[in-house]
């Protein structure tokens, strides 16, 4: 049975159609606080790979931007586990370093990170998180600082009733990814050309997509139990090998 669209081969697709490029525009401009308008200078998509010495099939962003206000990469994550965490740190990371090149002046365009999230991820009940790198104690921001981390917390969002969403608000905007109803998201996005584009690409896309491709609860709880036992394995075995001096 599907329960969402939140699931990173559809989000892509949507995320990245030229047809759909409005929404885009207005979902990073939302998160970002930034004007419509700046988003939209410069901007391309790029098809940003890194190595990755852990998983290689981790290599792949879901959705990376480069426009005037910097680099903007998108990825969508379902369960939380330290080894997504990982891999999306990774790049951040990778989308810093490939800046500096050989002679560089370190002129760093800033890199932020959009995570599209199917759980709440600091807990505290709010839509979005924004995380930056800052002094502990006084929470200042660290001087020239060219990174923030929004996560936006999908859980909270499908909370909300349908007939309740505010037009134009992130929830609003982001509500396609929780209901797997296209009937009723016609009738919430109606007269919203920029809504109805969407729409119209998971009309397409569900016309041609096997089931398999639409976020499984069932799944991902067996998914994550999995990664769970072999991270806990993982961990067990390295504290046995620092008790024989192995490691």
């Amino acid at each position: 049975m599907k329960e969402s669209y939140l699931k990173d081969k559809f989000a892509c697709r949507i995320l990245s159609d030229e047809n759909t490029r409005e929404f885009l525009y207005e979902m990073v401009s939302k998160v970002l606080n930034v004007p419509n308008e700046e988003i939209r200078k410069d901007f391309r998509l790029i098809d940003f790979k890194v190595g990755n010495s852990i998983d290689t099939k981790n290599s792949e962003t879901d959705v990376s931007i480069l426009s005037k206000e910097g680099y903007i990469n998108i990825e969508v994550n379902y369960n939380y586990s330290k080894a997504l965490s990982e891999k999306n740190m990774n790049y951040i990371c990778n989308l810093y370093v490939k800046q500096i090149g050989r002679g560089s002046k370190y002129e760093i365009k800033p890199i932020y990170q959009i995570n599209i999230d199917n759980y709440d991820l600091y807990g505290k009940g709010e839509i979005i998180y924004k995380s930056i790198l800052q002094e502990a104690k006084y929470k200042i921001e660290y001087p020239n600082n060219k990174i923030a981390i929004y996560d936006i917390n999908m859980e909270k969002i499908k909370e909300i009733e349908y007939n309740k969403l505010k037009k134009g608000s992130i929830e609003y905007l982001l509500y396609f990814f929780i209901c797997n109803d296209t009937d009723l998201l016609k009738e919430i996005y109606v007269g919203d050309k920029k809504m109805e584009k969407v729409v119209e690409k998971i009309d397409d896309m569900e016309e041609v997509w096997p089931e398999s491709l639409y976020y499984n609860k069932d799944e991902f709880v067996k998914m994550s139990i999995q990664e769970s036992q072999k991270e806990k394995a993982y961990n067990e075995g390295k504290e046995a090998g620092k008790i024989e001096g192995k490691l």
